[in-house]
């Protein structure tokens, strides 16, 4: 059962929680009474009474959205930081974490430092924001892209996919050509359902960004999503909702026709 609002554990008998989708971490763990468990956690053994100690904003997902508008408001005061970046995600602190990806300098940041921060990645929103603050705007990003779409882990998996569907918008660039966005569909269509939860919904946002791309590649976009059809990926108690391929690429080609006028 995914649990709906933070609390506190009771008469708990053989509880173990999957807190993936904030922590990363894969194993479920033990937890006994007394135990505080977060909103957007999964309860996949056991029984308990809890005892509802935060719900909307001040749970741990509510608190989560809060932050992150925090933190790019420091960000923005702090500017390009590359330095203080790397000691910041060397803290392992999930809000150094973010704030680091936000100050860190695409073009100073190197390969191996791109691979030791996916590498590391034990939260879902870091994956996001380093995918698309700083690999998708990097040229070390950018080689190590289409390694991290390949991989089995899956916050590595979601950040690979998500510097491509950013960097697949950017036609004058170049970085992505139409031919290899078209490979990128295939791969997509193929391998979708069999990603892994957090790659799965990065690769449903690659496959809407291709799709928006141009009117060269909206068709086949178009005539992949239908097949691949619904893309199911667990949210958690986020409210958070897998846009629909189809719907958003048909939208997305009605508001530029609207600007053309």
């Amino acid at each position: 059962d995914r649990v709906p609002a933070d609390g506190t554990l009771a008469d708990a008998h053989g509880v173990m929680v999957d807190e993936s989708l904030l922590t990363g971490e894969s194993v479920p763990v033990d937890r006994t009474d007394d135990a505080d468990v977060l909103s957007g956690t999964l309860i996949v053994r056991g029984r308990a009474h809890i005892t509802v100690t935060r719900t909307g904003a001040g749970s741990a997902m509510g608190r989560l959205a809060a932050m992150l508008g925090d933190i790019r408001k420091v960000a923005k005061k702090l500017k390009t930081d590359h330095a203080l970046a790397l000691a910041l995600w060397e803290t392992g602190n999930a809000d150094a974490r973010s704030l680091a990806t936000m100050i860190a300098d695409p073009q100073a940041v190197t390969e191996a430092q791109l691979d030791a921060w996916a590498a590391s990645i034990d939260f879902y929103v870091h994956a996001g924001l380093l995918g698309r603050h700083v690999a998708a705007a990097s040229p070390a990003g950018l080689k190590r892209m289409k390694h991290w779409m390949k991989s089995k882990h899956d916050f590595t998996g979601e950040a690979g996919w998500t510097a491509l569907a950013v960097r697949v918008m950017d036609v004058e660039g170049g970085a992505v050509s139409d031919e290899e966005c078209a490979r990128h569909l295939e791969t997509i269509e193929k391998t979708i359902h069999k990603a892994a939860n957090r790659t799965r919904y990065a690769m449903n946002n690659a496959l809407i960004a291709i799709g928006g791309r141009g009117s060269k590649l909206r068709a086949t976009a178009l005539a992949a999503a239908r097949r691949i059809g619904k893309v199911e990926v667990d949210h958690g108690n986020t409210g958070c909702k897998t846009p629909e391929a189809v719907a958003y690429i048909a939208r997305a080609e009605a508001r530029k026709a609207a600007r053309a006028k």
